[in-house]
């Protein structure tokens, strides 16, 4: 699939709201049926365009699947915010219930996680809007993964 058809195909943010679920922040506990999905942005400040990129591996950790998107956004922490939005739309359009979240970016994942003294202040709306969307999931996790 071509980066056009997978973008026009695939609504970035979705209007139905579902009923919310149980929400399990940060726990740490072992889960054996959930997908995992990652999650980067990159942004181009001279242009302030960010590609945003998501894969999902499903249970038995095969591939599951993949987005690309461009977007206009002011910073690299919006990018990193988007990504993140753009994962839980597609998480959420293909049935998912346990997601584990997988993120570089430190200060979005602390933010998410509840620590808005890592400096994310400017996203606050988009923080806020991650939260509210993962209660729509029976587990969700959020991780950050440090680059190598």
């Amino acid at each position: 699939m071509d980066f056009k058809s997978a973008t026009n195909n695939y609504p970035q943010h979705d209007s139905h709201i579902s009923p919310p679920c149980n929400f399990t922040g940060n726990n740490l506990s072992p889960i054996t049926d959930h997908t995992k999905v990652s999650f980067d942005g990159a942004w181009l400040v001279v242009l302030c365009s960010a590609s945003l990129g998501v894969i999902r591996k499903i249970v038995d950790g095969h591939f599951g699947g993949w987005l690309a998107e461009k977007k206009i956004v002011s910073s690299a922490l919006c990018a990193e915010a988007e990504a993140a939005l753009l994962g839980i739309s597609m998480a959420r359009d293909l049935g998912d219930c346990k997601v584990i979240f997988k993120s570089d970016s430190k200060i979005l994942i602390s933010s998410i996680n509840g620590n808005m003294g890592s400096g994310a202040w400017t996203i606050l709306p988009l923080i806020r809007e991650i939260r509210r969307r993962s209660s729509f999931f029976d587990y969700v996790e959020w991780r950050w993964i440090p680059h190598n």
